[in-house]
């Protein structure tokens, strides 16, 4: 199913074929934020002196790809020298977040 949008920022309005919406009240005054990174399933604001993402990483690698998680690392480094905050859904079932500790594959490694 093709699913576009139309979300104002400030005085644009831009198109969104993607699978992740953000949501920021115009009195924050956010500033649409283009990443260079080829991960695909991303959006981008800017408020202030801090970056805001939504990213959904899939798993089915028949639709993304195979360097899927590759690209995700890239746009992680792209990032990392902002404030930044990343939300959204990662798909990685192997992670226990009580624990802190990654199981893939029967090894447990200290996340």
């Amino acid at each position: 199913m093709d699913m576009r949008f139309f979300v104002e920022i400030g005085q644009h309005q831009i198109e969104v074929e993607d699978r992740v919406l953000l949501y920021v009240k115009s009195e924050l005054q956010p500033t649409e934020y283009t990443v260079r990174s080829d991960f695909g399933d991303s959006v981008w604001c800017k408020m202030g002196t801090s970056l805001i993402g939504v990213c959904y990483r899939s798993n089915n690698s028949l639709i993304v790809g195979t360097d899927n998680n590759a690209k995700l690392c890239e746009l992680i480094k792209e990032v990392s020298d902002d404030n930044v905050l990343v939300m959204g859904d990662f798909n990685f079932p192997e992670i226990n977040w009580s624990s802190s500790t990654v199981n893939a594959s029967g090894n447990t490694e200290s996340a």
